[in-house]
């Protein structure tokens, strides 16, 4: 931790934050979902290491998938991000839903 003369208290850990949005929201058979999930590191450090599992519902298919950083593993859907700066990263997944 770094502490600086005027008492502000600066931790030295990554701060992390995430978010997930399905778009269209509303579907039906046969159509395309797109997950969009966000993860921020808002510092002030590097994350190590980061994993995000996120479980496709069993109503959908998989399509295919990008992120902004690390990989996604479709067997495990797990999205690994070996190192992290202070930044946004994003995984996009399209799914068919059945």
């Amino acid at each position: 931790d770094l502490t600086i003369d005027f008492g502000f208290f600066a931790p030295t850990g990554a701060v992390m934050s995430i978010n997930k949005v399905a778009t269209p929201a509303v579907v039906r058979a046969g159509d395309l979902v797109t997950y969009t999930i966000t993860l921020i590191n808002s510092g002030p450090s590097v994350a190590s290491n980061v994993t995000v599992r996120d479980l496709l519902p069993a109503e959908v298919t998989y399509i295919s998938s990008s992120a902004t950083a690390g990989t996604y593993d479709t067997s495990t859907s797990v999205w690994t991000i070996p190192s992290l700066p202070v930044s946004t990263q994003t995984l996009t997944i399209t799914a068919r839903v059945k």
